[in-house]
């Protein structure tokens, strides 16, 4: 396996963060003895931490290796944080999967088959890059919505709302507007912004999070079904706040905890949707 960085601002000069956002790339070894011409499927992977403190790490690689041993390539961006405010992320996340597009033949993955997961901040993250049309991150790249448009999501108790009944902080902090009726959150609230070109989404929660409310994924499944959007929900009664992969990998003490199946249960959906 290849593993190697790419460091976003020397590709993308419209980046221009001085925090230096990287693009870890987990590229396995293609066999000419076995099916040398297969393509294999990517996933893009966000961390969370809010939009303002960190990239946490135990929602990058140990999420990576899930997924290698599954058969994808794998990539996690580590994006600017604040005080980089939107759409700096959402410029960072798009450059990342026009990067991987545009490499996909020479690292033998499937173009057609790249999905992006994220958690918490970074499920926001992931769900912006599937369903915000932003023209001015477009413009900046030169690309088509369509050309970096994500295949399939998978987001772990995303962040989604801006409705001050359930919204976490960080949709308020990434944007730097006070107030909490202004147009830009107005915008950032992604179940409003589901339609017939969002791609199929898996979801999960549990009800006891006291960070993130389950309201956010409860309105998003709604906006899925609503436009008819294949997508899987899962919504357990039990756990606390940033899982990640819910076993000894993400540090969850004691035993893993029963969580830890949504990551089989994401793969067997990604692999039926592609």
């Amino acid at each position: 396996m290849k593993c190697f960085d790419v460091k976003l601002n020397e590709v993308f000069p419209c980046i221009n963060s001085d925090q230096d956002p990287t693009l870890t790339c987990f590229i396995s070894d293609k066999t000419e003895r076995f099916a040398p011409d297969r393509k294999k499927p990517a996933i893009l992977i966000f961390p969370g931490g809010g939009y303002w403190c960190v990239c946490d790490h135990r929602e990058g690689d140990p999420i990576a290796f899930n997924f290698l041993k599954n058969g994808f390539d794998a990539f996690v961006l580590r994006y600017s944080i604040a005080p980089k405010l939107y759409p700096q992320q959402l410029l960072e996340a798009t450059a990342a999967i026009s990067y991987i597009r545009a490499h996909a033949d020479e690292w033998k993955i499937d173009a057609n088959k790249i999905a992006v997961t994220g958690y918490s901040a970074g499920g926001h993250l992931a769900g912006s890059l599937g369903v915000l049309k932003e023209e001015k991150v477009l413009e900046a790249l030169n690309v088509a919505w369509q050309d970096v448009r994500p295949n399939a999501m998978v987001l772990g108790y995303p962040v989604i709302s801006s409705n001050p009944e359930f919204a976490h902080q960080c949709i308020y902090s990434v944007t730097g507007v006070p107030g909490k009726t202004d147009e830009m959150h107005k915008k950032m609230s992604l179940e409003h912004l589901v339609d017939s070109s969002t791609p199929p989404t898996y979801i999960w929660h549990t009800a006891e999070d006291t960070v993130v409310p389950v309201m956010n994924t409860i309105v998003f499944g709604a906006a899925l079904a609503k436009n008819k959007i294949p997508f899987e929900m899962h919504v357990y009664p039990y756990g606390p706040h940033g899982l990640a992969t819910a076993d000894y990998a993400s540090n969850v003490p004691a035993e893993p905890h029963y969580c830890a199946e949504w990551i089989g249960e994401a793969i067997k959906f990604l692999k039926t949707i592609f």
